[in-house]
C-alpha cells in the first residue's frame, strides 16, 4: 500500500534543525515496507509543524500575544500558502503513483522517485545514467525475484561497466543499439577477463548476459524511456549443454562412502587441493553433513532455497508437500527410504552451507569417492568448439542434484509428466536441459530393443 505525508525530520525524538534553529519539511512517500523523502524547500521553526494535522499550525502560539493581530494574520496567510505548496507538492507524488499504477507497474519508492525526477527536475544528471536505470531495475526485482536470479542481473552491470572501461567508451541507454549488440557480443566471447584469468566467454553464457540486458531494457521501455526499438534483432546464443549428473552407482557409492578421518585428509589430499583451490582441504564433519544434503538433494530433487526451509510441517505421510520458492508452483516429492532416514538424522532440521561452500565440498567428497575418471566435456565460443578432458569429481557443482534426480527418473521410466509435477519444472524444460544419458542407459535399452548377443568367440 503506498502512503503519502507531510513530516519533519526528528533524531531521538527532537526535530533535526538548521543553525537557525529551522526545520525543513518533507513529502514522506512509501511503499512496501520502504520510504523515501522528498523536500519541499519549506523552512518553519519545529513549533509550528503540527504532528497530528501534518501541516504548519503556528496560530494557537501566535493568539497568546493580542496586542498583535496585524502579525497574526500576517503569519496565518504565510501558513496557508506554505500548506498549499505542501498540499500541491504531495498530489505530484499521487499522480505519479496513479500513473504508474495506470500502467500495472507497481508503485514502489524507486520507481516513483525516478519519475518525480524525470517530470519535475529533467536535468538531474542520475538520470542519464544507464547503471542507475540498471540499479533501480534490481531493486525493484528484489520483492519478486531470487537471490541467484538478481546476482544474474548484477552480472550483466557489471560486464556493462567492463566493456566500457575496456573500450573507453561511455555506454548510455541511447547508443544500445545493433551495433553495440554485435561489439558486446565479440567482447564478451573474445575479450573478457574471466575470473580464473582465461578470457572469453561460452555461447550459452553470453545468451545469459544477453537475455538479461533484454530484460533490463524491456523493463525501461515500459516504463517511457527510450530504448532501442527491434530488441528481437538481439539474438540470444544458445547451444545444448553437455547434462552431467551422478550415475545409479555413483549415487550409491557416495551414500556408503565413509569420510576419513581429518589426519589421513589432510594427508591425502591437503597439498593437491591448495595448488587448485588455494584453500585448505575441507573436514571431516564438514564434508559428513555436506554428503548428507547433497544425496537428499539428489533423492528428492529440492531446490537449494527449498531445501533450506524445509521442515517438519512440510511433510505429510512421508511426502513432502510445499510451494517452490523460486516460481511458486507447489511441488510434491515422495520421500525415498534414503531421503527419509537423513531426513531423521537431523531431525528434519537440515543444516545449512552455503552455496560455494557445497560447491566445494561435493567436490572434494567426489574425489575421496574416486570419481577421479576422465570425460570430455565440450564448450562452444562462438564459431569453435571446443573438447576438454577433465576428470569428472572436478565437473561436479551441487546443482548436478536436481539432474541426477530427473535422470534417475527418466532410467527409470517415470514419465516426465510425473517429474514435472514432483519438481515443479515444465516438461519441456526436464527434456531441454535435464534428461541426461550414460553408456549404460544406452546399453540397456538397445538391449530390450534387440536383445542380448551372445559372447564373442574366441578365435584360436
Amino acid at each position: 500500500m503506498a502512503t503519502v505525508k507531510a513530516i519533519i525530520r526528528k533524531k531521538s525524538g527532537k526535530a533535526i534543525v538548521n543553525d537557525k534553529g529551522q526545520t525543513l519539511v518533507y513529502i514522506q512517500y512509501g511503499h512496501d515496507s520502504k520510504v523515501t523523502l522528498f523536500s519541499t524547500g519549506i523552512k518553519i521553526l519545529p513549533k509550528q509543524w503540527s504532528e497530528s494535522k501534518m501541516k504548519i499550525d503556528s496560530t494557537k502560539d501566535l493568539l497568546k500575544n493580542k496586542g498583535n493581530e496585524e502579525l497574526i494574520k500576517l503569519k496565518e496567510k504565510e501558513d496557508n500558502y506554505s500548506n498549499a505548496n505542501i498540499e500541491a507538492f504531495k498530489s505530484k507524488i499521487t499522480s505519479i503513483v496513479r500513473k504508474l499504477q495506470h500502467k500495472d507497474a507497481p508503485p514502489t519508492v524507486a520507481l516513483v522517485k525516478e519519475a518525480f525526477e524525470i517530470e519535475y527536475n529533467p536535468k538531474t544528471e542520475k538520470l542519464e545514467s544507464l547503471f542507475d536505470l540498471i540499479d533501480a531495475f534490481i531493486e525493484e526485482r528484489k520483492a519478486t525475484m531470487s537471490h541467484g536470479t538478481i546476482k544474474q542481473y548484477g552480472s550483466i552491470k557489471s560486464n556493462l561497466l567492463a566493456y566500457q572501461e575496456k573500450k573507453k567508451e561511455k555506454i548510455t541507454l541511447e547508443k544500445i543499439n545493433l551495433s553495440f549488440y554485435d561489439k558486446f557480443v565479440q567482447y564478451l566471447l573474445e575479450e573478457h577477463q574471466l575470473p580464473d584469468g582465461s578470457t572469453g566467454m561460452s555461447n550459452n553464457t553470453v545468451g545469459n548476459q544477453v537475455k538479461n540486458l533484454k530484460a533490463i531494457l524491456k523493463y525501461l521501455k515500459k516504463r517511457g524511456h527510450s530504448v532501442y526499438e527491434n530488441l528481437e534483432d538481439f539474438k540470444v546464443l544458445k547451444e545444448k549443454g553437455q547434462i552431467i549428473y551422478h550415475s545409479q552407482e555413483e549415487l550409491e557409492v557416495l551414500h556408503h562412502l565413509e569420510i576419513p578421518s581429518d589426519s589421513i585428509l589432510k594427508e591425502k589430499y591437503a597439498e593437491l587441493w591448495k595448488d587448485m583451490y588455494k584453500r585448505p582441504f575441507p573436514g571431516k564433519a564438514s564434508l559428513e553433513m555436506a554428503k548428507d544434503i547433497h544425496i537428499l538433494e539428489c533423492q528428492t530433487s529440492l531446490r537449494v532455497s527449498d531445501r533450506k526451509r524445509l521442515g517438519k510441517e512440510h511433510i505429510y505421510n512421508n511426502v513432502i508437500k510445499m510451494p517452490a520458492h523460486k516460481n511458486k508452483n507447489r511441488v510434491t516429492i515422495p520421500l525415498t527410504p534414503k531421503a527419509m532416514a537423513i531426513l531423521q538424522k537431523y531431525d528434519y532440521e537440515i543444516p545449512d552451507i552455503t552455496e560455494q561452500r557445497m560447491n566445494e565440498y561435493v567436490k572434494a567428497i567426489c574425489l575421496i569417492a574416486g570419481f577421479d575418471y576422465l570425460i570430455e566435456t565440450t564448450e562452444y565460443k562462438g564459431g569453435r568448439k571446443i573438447y576438454t578432458k577433465i576428470p569428472k569429481w572436478q565437473t561436479i557443482t551441487n546443482h548436478i542434484a536436481v539432474k541426477t534426480f530427473i535422470s534417475h527418473c527418466g532410467e527409470k521410466n517415470i514419465s516426465a509428466k510425473v517429474v514435472s509435477e514432483i519438481t515443479g519444472k515444465s516438461v519441456k524444460i526436464i527434456h531441454e536441459h535435464y534428461y541426461g544419458t550414460n553408456e549404460k542407459v544406452i546399453e540397456m535399452e538397445m538391449q530390450r530393443a534387440f536383445g542380448t548377443p551372445e559372447p564373442l568367440l574366441k578365435i584360436s
